[in-house]
């Protein structure tokens, strides 16, 4: 299921899951540019404690990672910055298992603090570990700029995958025109701007790499979005 990460307090933030559930307790690595120093802060099961205020993210991890192409959106989103980049290598023995994250704006904690989703959130899965065949019964591929994608609702958020290369790419929001502006603006992380997305690997929508595991069940998604092609086909005609 793609995590809906929640702001947990002003001092402490939880990471995302693939569960779903905000986890104060994570296994990887943020790195933030505090004023003009850099500050990797490893967390090994430790609490996360966020206690300055930072610009944007440091992508050197990311950009260095060569396990399967990683995407994000740019340095913001619809005014929405970029606040965190989630994801540590050196802690996954296969690193095709391991899960980036990209968390764009804040939230409030509503009174009853028990937390909220924020803005926008976009995941990066090896194609090894999620692919297209797992959600067959709940949406239609569509074509999207090379690429392919589903779009889905669950509750109040708007779902979105994208399918390109040995990537899977996964958003997160309340808002259609967050997902749109996320979903134009979408590159690797070694790019300044958006470019023509790769198809995916020939077999990896239907399962068929070695790599994916036989008999895998898809996570739980929302139910389909009966208007998801002609959203993702309008985005790729105004693209």
């Amino acid at each position: 299921m793609l995590a809906a990460v929640r702001h947990q307090s002003a001092a402490t933030r939880s990471a995302p899951t693939d569960n779903g559930s905000p986890c104060p307790y994570v296994a990887g690595v943020i790195v933030r540019r505090l004023s003009t120093t850099l500050v990797p802060v490893l967390i090994s099961g430790l609490l996360l404690a966020a206690c300055a205020t930072a610009d944007a993210p440091d992508l050197g991890a990311a950009r260095g990672f060569r396990a399967f192409p990683v995407y994000y959106a740019g340095d913001s989103v619809a005014g929405l910055p970029l606040e965190e980049v989630l994801g540590d290598p050196g802690r996954i023995e296969d690193r095709r298992d391991l899960t980036w994250y990209f968390v764009y704006g804040r939230c409030e904690d509503p009174p009853a603090e028990g937390g909220c989703p924020y803005p926008l959130q976009i995941h990066d899965y090896s194609t090894c570990k999620r692919w297209a065949g797992l959600f067959e019964q709940q949406g239609r591929l569509v074509d999207f700029r090379g690429a392919k994608a589903i779009r889905t609702r669950e509750e109040r958020r708007i779902r979105m995958e994208i399918f390109t290369g040995r990537t899977t790419v996964t958003f997160s929001s309340e808002g259609a025109k967050v997902i749109d502006a996320a979903a134009r603006a979408l590159r690797a992380v070694q790019q300044s701007r958006p470019s023509p997305l790769p198809p995916p690997a020939p077999g990896s929508l239907a399962g068929e790499l070695p790599c994916q595991a036989k008999g895998q069940k898809a996570p739980r998604r929302g139910s389909p979005d009966r208007h998801a092609a002609t959203f993702v086909a309008r985005l790729d005609t105004q693209r």
